[in-house]
C-alpha cells in the first residue's frame, strides 16, 4: 500500500524466497513486456494496429491462409487473432522444434489455419496468440527476446530468482510455464500501479498500459466472471465498496496467482495458491481486503 509492504504470510509450500509456478498469469508479465519494448522505440502505439506479419521478415506470405494480414498485435493481445486450427493435424507437427522454430511457429500457424474472418476474430482464450505476441517482441528488438526479457524487464526490476521456460519454437513462454517469488510479482504490480514508472521515470509506456489494463472486450465463456472484461493479457473488474466503486486490474493465473492492482487505492495485492477455487480466492479481496483500504 502505497508503496510500502503491510503484510505477507505464506502457507503450505508457499516460502518467501522460493519461486512460485506462474500459469497465465505469464500473459499478463509478457504484456508488460510489450509495454517495455514501446517504452524503449522499438514498437509504436500505431503498431499495435499494422498486420501481425509486417514484423516477421522471415516468413513467406505466398503460402498464408486468406486473412492472415488481418492479425494484429491489437487483435492477438484480446485474444482475438482468429486462427482455426485442426487439432489432429495440429498434433502432427506440434512437437516439431525444426519445422516451429523461430518465426516457423507463426508460418506454420498462417498455413494450417482456416481463412481469418471478421467471424473467426473472436475472443478464443490462448489459441497461440500470446505466442504471436512473443514471436514479434523477438523480432523487433535488438538481440533476443530471451536476453531482452532478461536485461530490461527482470534485471531492471532486481528479480534474479527465476525461471522462465522456451516454447518448442525456442523462444520464451509468453502464456505460462514460468516461476517467480511472490514478492517480485509485487514488482511487476507496481509498475503498473505507478502508471508504468520505475524509481519515478518512464519505464513501461503509460498510454500502453492505460489501454492494456482497461476492459476491451467481454468474454462469452462459462469460466470468467460477468463482471470482468479483458484487455491485453490483463483483466479489469469493478469493485464496488459501499456507494463508491474503485477500478481493478489483474494478471489472473490458474491454479491461484494474481497480481491485482488498485490504482486509486495506491494497492497491489498478490497471491501465489495452490487453490483453482475462484470464488474462494476472491471473496476476501472484495469483501474484505480492499474495502479495509478504502476505509483509510
Amino acid at each position: 500500500h502505497k508503496n510500502k509492504l503491510v503484510y505477507e504470510s505464506y502457507y503450505k509450500k508457499g516460502r518467501v524466497n522460493l519461486p512460485h509456478g506462474q500459469a497465465s498469469a505469464v500473459k499478463g508479465y509478457t504484456s508488460l513486456l510489450l509495454g517495455r519494448v514501446i517504452q524503449m522505440g522499438y514498437l509504436s502505439m500505431d503498431d499495435l494496429n499494422k498486420p501481425l506479419v509486417h514484423f516477421l521478415k522471415d516468413l513467406n506470405p505466398k503460402k498464408f491462409t486468406q486473412g492472415a494480414e488481418k492479425i494484429t498485435l491489437h487483435t492477438a493481445l484480446t485474444m482475438q487473432g482468429g486462427l482455426t486450427i485442426d487439432r489432429e493435424k495440429w498434433k502432427e507437427i506440434e512437437n516439431d522444434s525444426v519445422r516451429l522454430k523461430g518465426q516457423g511457429l507463426v508460418q506454420t500457424l498462417l498455413e494450417y489455419s482456416e481463412p481469418i474472418t471478421e467471424a473467426s476474430q473472436t475472443y478464443l482464450y490462448g489459441n497461440f496468440n500470446p505466442m504471436l505476441v512473443m514471436t514479434v517482441i523477438d523480432a523487433v528488438v535488438p538481440g533476443s527476446a530471451e536476453t531482452f526479457i532478461k536485461r530490461e524487464l527482470l534485471d531492471s526490476l532486481g528479480i534474479t530468482d527465476y525461471e522462465w521456460s522456451k516454447h518448442t519454437n525456442g523462444l520464451p513462454q509468453a502464456g505460462w510455464q514460468a516461476s517467480i517469488r511472490p514478492r517480485d510479482m509485487l514488482k511487476l504490480g507496481h509498475l503498473v500501479q505507478n502508471k508504468g514508472k520505475l524509481h519515478g521515470k518512464p519505464f513501461i509506456s503509460e498510454a500502453y498500459l492505460e489501454k492494456a489494463t482497461r476492459g476491451i472486450v467481454r468474454p462469452a465463456i462459462d469460466w470468467m466472471p460477468k463482471n470482468y472484461l479483458y484487455g491485453y493479457f490483463w483483466y479489469y473488474t469493478p469493485v464496488q465498496v459501499g456507494n463508491k466503486s474503485y477500478d481493478m486490474t489483474l494478471a489472473w493465473g490458474g491454479g491461484g496467482q494474481r497480481v491485482m492492482v488498485v490504482e486509486e487505492l495506491d494497492l497491489t495485492m498478490v497471491i501465489s495458491g495452490y487453490d483453482r477455487d475462484d470464488d474462494k480466492i476472491m471473496k476476501p479481496i472484495f469483501e474484505t481486503v480492499i474495502p479495509a483500504f478504502a476505509k483509510d
